[in-house]
C-alpha cells in the first residue's frame, strides 16, 4: 500500500509494492529504492506526490517543483529546510495553502526562523486567524503589518506603518530614527498629512527613505527638520556634486575589462552619459544616469578598439556585478558572435572581481 510519512529527517514514499524511496533533509539528497542517491522521485513517487497534493504540505512542494508553472513563482528556489520548519511549527494547525502562503512570505523577505523569529510569526499568524482558528487566506501586506507591529511594539505608534512599508535598507535607520521621525511627525506639518490624506504614512514614507538616502550621501546628521524643504536643498547640493559621486563610485568598482577586439569604458560624468544616450537612442542619460550617481547600478560602455570614439553597447552592471542590460543602438539585442563572447569572458571577470 503507497503511503507517505516525515519521519525526524525523511520524507518518505512507499511505492505499491512496499518499496521506499525518500528525501534526506538533513543532506538534501533524494535516495530512489536502490538506496542511492537519485535526480528525481520516479513517476510512482511521482504520482503518490500529486495525489496528496492537497492534504500534504512537503508533498506540494515536491510535486510543483516539477511543474513548469506553480501556483507559487518562488516555490523552485524555496530551501528544503524552509519547508521542513515550516511543515514542523505549523502542518497540524493550518492548511496545505497557507502552508504555502507562509513560506512563500519568509521566502521573498527573508524572514529568519531563529527562535525569535518562529515566537514573532506565531504570534503574528494567530492574530490573522479567523473564528474557528484558521487562515483562510493569508494577505502579505497583512502579515507583514502584523510582524512590525509585534517586532517594533516599542516604538512609537506612528512608525510602525513606515517600518512596514520601507524597503530593508531603509528600515534600519527609520528604527534608529524613531524617535525624530516620531516627534517631527507630530510637531511639523507631517501629522497634518493624516487628516487630510487617507493614507498618510503611504504618502510620507519616500520622502522619509529619500532624505534619509541624501543624508547618508550627502554626510549630513538626519534630523529630519523642516522636511520636505531640506530635501529640496540636499537635491540641489547633490546635482552641484552629480559628477563628483559618479566618478568615485564608478571608479571604485572593477568594470575595466578588454580583450583584442573590444574595451570597456567607464562613464563618469554626465556629459558622457548624455553623448551616449543621444547616439544609440536609449534612456541611459535620462533614467540611467541619476541612479550611477546615487550608487544604484553601474552602467559601462562596450566600444570596438577599431572605432573606439564611436558607441557600440551600453551595459549595465548591478552592484552584484552581474550584467543586467547589454544592448546596442535603439536597445537592440547583440548579434554580433564576438560581442557575445565578449559579454560573456566580461560577465565571468565581474563574478571573480566583484
Amino acid at each position: 500500500m503507497s503511503m507517505i510519512e516525515k519521519n525526524k529527517n525523511l520524507f518518505v514514499v512507499t511505492l505499491e509494492n512496499g518499496k521506499q524511496t525518500y528525501f534526506n533533509f538533513a543532506d538534501g539528497n533524494i535516495y530512489g529504492v536502490s538506496g542511492r542517491v537519485v535526480q528525481n522521485f520516479n513517476a510512482e513517487a511521482m504520482r503518490i506526490l500529486k495525489s496528496e497534493q492537497n492534504s500534504n504540505f512537503i508533498a506540494m512542494y515536491f510535486y510543483e517543483k516539477t511543474l513548469s508553472y506553480s501556483h507559487y513563482i518562488d516555490i523552485k528556489e524555496w530551501p528544503a529546510s524552509l519547508v521542513e520548519t515550516i511543515y514542523s511549527l505549523y502542518a497540524k494547525r493550518y492548511s496545505v495553502d497557507a502552508l504555502s502562503r507562509i513560506a512563500e512570505f519568509c521566502y521573498k523577505n527573508n524572514f529568519k526562523l531563529d527562535k525569535k523569529g518562529v515566537k514573532i510569526l506565531t504570534e503574528a499568524l494567530s492574530n490573522m486567524e479567523n473564528d474557528n482558528g484558521e487562515l483562510p487566506w493569508i494577505n502579505s501586506y497583512r502579515l507583514e503589518n502584523e510582524i512590525a507591529k509585534i517586532s517594533y511594539r516599542n516604538l512609537p505608534e506612528k512608525i510602525i506603518p513606515l517600518i512596514s512599508q520601507s524597503t530593508l535598507e531603509m528600515r534600519k535607520y527609520i528604527i534608529e530614527d524613531a524617535e525624530k521621525i516620531a516627534f517631527r511627525y507630530e510637531h511639523e506639518n507631517w501629522e497634518y498629512l493624516d487628516k487630510v490624506i487617507h493614507s498618510a504614512n503611504t504618502y510620507i514614507c519616500p520622502y522619509i527613505s529619500r532624505y534619509i538616502q541624501l543624508c547618508n550621501l550627502l554626510h549630513h546628521e538626519r534630523t529630519y527638520k523642516n522636511l520636505f524643504q531640506s530635501i529640496c536643498m540636499m537635491e540641489k547640493e547633490r546635482d552641484l556634486m552629480a559628477d563628483k559621486f559618479c566618478l568615485e563610485y564608478q571608479k571604485k568598482a572593477p568594470l575595466f575589462f578588454e580583450d583584442e577586439n573590444f574595451t570597456v569604458l567607464i562613464p563618469t560624468t554626465a556629459d558622457e552619459f548624455k553623448e551616449e544616450a543621444d547616439y544609440q537612442q536609449n534612456c541611459v542619460f535620462r533614467l540611467y544616469y541619476p541612479k550611477v550617481r546615487d550608487c544604484e547600478t553601474h552602467v559601462v560602455f562596450i566600444r570596438k578598439k577599431s572605432d573606439i570614439n564611436t558607441p557600440y553597447i551600453t551595459c549595465e552592471v548591478n552592484n552584484a556585478g552581474q550584467i543586467v542590460q547589454y544592448l546596442t543602438r535603439f536597445n537592440h539585442n547583440v548579434t554580433d558572435d564576438n560581442a557575445k563572447a565578449f559579454g560573456i569572458a566580461y560577465q565571468e571577470y565581474l563574478h571573480e572581481h566583484f
